[in-house]
């Protein structure tokens, strides 16, 4: 059973992703009232109008600057549980990249804990697992204990020379390592 049931709020962050645009969906049909975060108006103009149907328990926040992300989720956290967090954006230093993506996913985490979330769904990326090379030709299982180490390891190297794919793998793999990290600080204090 869930911890957090319909009619309850949720708040599903990168909500104009594919696989967050499904959970949107499913929990609006399921009773529940949606804010969802965006990276742009115009994002949140297009989910406005494919949820219209929605449009009394869905609200959308265009959160625009990753630094500032944190800050302005903690005030939303007040009301509402929490899903994914969104991507970086492009045209910024690697290592703020980085940085800004490790931040805000422990950001949210520890904005989450203070508010008494009762769930939180992080939805990451097979790149965080799956190693940057072309070396796997036959059927590969990966696991929990799987990290992408290489990207990682790239991003060391090249810095601001990462390709851009890459370096989004590192900073999802460090992220979603430091939010593992963050859940096991906290023990108990979160399901």
């Amino acid at each position: 059973m869930p911890v957090v049931q319909s009619p309850n709020k949720a708040l599903v962050t990168g909500a104009n992703g594919f696989v967050a645009m499904w959970v949107v969906r499913d929990l609006l049909e399921h009773g529940y009232v949606v804010r969802g975060t965006v990276r742009s108006v115009e994002k949140g103009e297009y989910l406005k109008n494919y949820f219209a149907p929605y449009a009394s328990k869905f609200e959308v926040i265009t959160v625009e600057d990753m630094k500032e992300r944190s800050m302005k989720l903690s005030k939303v956290l007040r009301q509402l549980p929490m899903l994914p967090p969104p991507k970086p954006t492009k045209g910024t230093r690697v290592e703020d990249m980085v940085e800004t993506v490790i931040n805000g996913t422990t950001g949210l985490l520890r904005s989450a804990l203070t508010q008494s979330v009762k769930r939180i769904v992080y939805a990451s990326t097979g790149g965080a697992v799956w190693p940057e090379t072309s070396e796997f030709q036959t059927f590969t299982v990966l696991t929990e204990e799987d990290w992408n180490v290489r990207a990682i390891e790239i991003l060391k190297e090249r810095g601001d020379e990462t390709p851009a794919i890459t370096a989004y793998h590192a900073s999802k793999t460090l992220a979603e390592q430091s939010a593992w990290k963050f859940v096991k600080d906290h023990d108990g204090e979160m399901d």
